[in-house]
């Protein structure tokens, strides 16, 4: 069993030790971590990352976390391969309980014998804590990623699929007059078949 990688930007809260009203936390990765950050997300650079988060437990044992994350990076254009720069600005909202208590909670609603009633609204089931601790640095990473253009493009630049041979056209599509090419010799010699 291998093990987990450790987080390109952490910092963990204790859940056990969170005050009763709750904290509130802004944190910054420093300079070695944006490094970090930047191999993870796989882009060429990571200028900034910081958030702003307000942790408390609610009903049930359930840690509720709220806020937000601001980063400043840059991608590279997938076409040209010119850098693209990026800011992010997302809202974040995540619950989190501890295996003990979600154990608890599962034992008590067996007691009580509640009724399961699966809804489409029903909010998402809180995640697991591993250890009791969360994990915000880590948190803002990643909604950073579920965010991420994919396919950055430098402004203007766009991918035209009708200057390649073949890929707009379907199965109609075929190479100019005196095209060369391995595309080109297979329209031919399909254009030679009898059919």
């Amino acid at each position: 069993m291998t093990a987990a990688a450790e987080p390109a930007f952490s910092f963990v809260v204790e859940i056990e030790r969170l005050p009763s009203a709750g904290g509130q936390y802004d944190i910054a990765a420093n300079a070695e971590a944006l490094v970090r950050v930047a191999q993870s997300l796989e882009v060429a650079e990571v200028k900034s990352l910081r958030a702003q988060f307000a942790v408390k437990t609610g009903a049930g044992g359930i840690v509720h976390v709220k806020g937000a994350v601001h980063a400043e990076l840059t991608q590279t254009c997938v076409v040209t391969l010119v850098p693209v720069p990026a800011v992010i600005d997302e809202e974040v909202e995540a619950s989190f309980i501890t295996v003990e208590r979600a154990a608890r909670n599962k034992k008590k609603a067996k007691d009580d014998e509640e009724e399961l009633v699966i809804s489409l609204d029903a909010e998402d089931p809180p995640d697991i804590a591993e250890d009791g601790r969360i994990d915000l640095g880590e948190l803002a990473v990643t909604q950073v990623a579920l965010v991420l253009d994919p396919y950055p493009r430098a402004p203007g630049v766009s991918f035209d699929a009708a200057r390649w041979p073949g890929s707009a056209g379907g199965k109609d599509s075929a190479p100019e007059e005196g095209a060369s090419g391995p595309f080109a010799a297979l329209a031919k010699l399909k254009k030679n078949q009898p059919n």
